[in-house]
């Protein structure tokens, strides 16, 4: 399930809802990136709870599908692989960045927002994904934005450390601090998704966006 922009090769950003959403949810939270010339595709876990709710609590069916959903969407779109982004909220989040260190799709970067799962506070748990992307090649670069008031501030400083842990492994991560955000998308997420798309672009692996004051 997609939108669309700009001509072929695509620059893709494909997007992962959170635990009890869904791919159409996903599509709006995301939106603003066709606005930046990108296509956006959303991945639906099959993992159903209920009517257009599902999550992503089985890792290996997360994996089944955002494999077998990238691959539909390959078969028929040209995709430019080179600026290709996975992108994700909430659980969706931590799925995505399993998937873009372990290379289940070939993500250039990552942008989360308001990363929530059993990893989200235990950085070390990363390193053997970390380890096997590590050989894999060129690594992602990511941002991580969050809620200022997402659990109470707790998952800032979770997702600071795990941008820190990341950056200093070798994957280059901005962070930023949403105000006045819970857990959940901005009502304006297009000046976030640009300084995101600028972050990874960037060469610079010292860079930092900041944030809106």
């Amino acid at each position: 399930m997609g939108e669309d922009a700009g001509p072929e090769p695509y620059r893709a950003v494909i997007a992962l809802h959170g635990n009890g959403g869904g791919a159409r949810e996903c599509l709006h939270g995301w939106r603003e990136v066709v606005r930046e010339g990108r296509l956006l595709a959303a991945v639906q876990s099959s993992q159903w709870i209920a009517r257009d709710r599902a999550v992503w609590d089985d890792e290996d069916e997360a994996l089944r599908d955002v494999r077998e959903q990238y691959a539909t969407l390959t078969a028929e779109y040209e995709l430019d692989v080179d600026h290709l982004i996975i992108a994700g909220f909430s659980m969706g989040a931590e799925t995505a960045l399993r998937m873009a260190l372990g290379g289940t799709v070939p993500a250039r970067g990552f942008v989360l927002l308001g990363m929530a799962g059993p990893r989200t506070g235990d950085p070390a748990s990363w390193l053997p994904v970390m380890e096997k992307q590590r050989r894999s090649g060129l690594p992602p670069r990511g941002y991580l934005m969050v809620g200022a008031n997402d659990d109470d501030g707790v998952r800032c400083e979770k997702m600071r450390r795990l941008a820190e842990f990341l950056t200093s492994h070798g994957i280059p991560c901005g962070l930023e601090v949403l105000p006045g955000l819970g857990h959940e998308y901005p009502t304006d997420p297009l000046p976030n998704i640009r300084r995101a798309l600028a972050f990874i672009r960037s060469d610079d692996p010292g860079h930092r966006t900041p944030p809106d004051t």
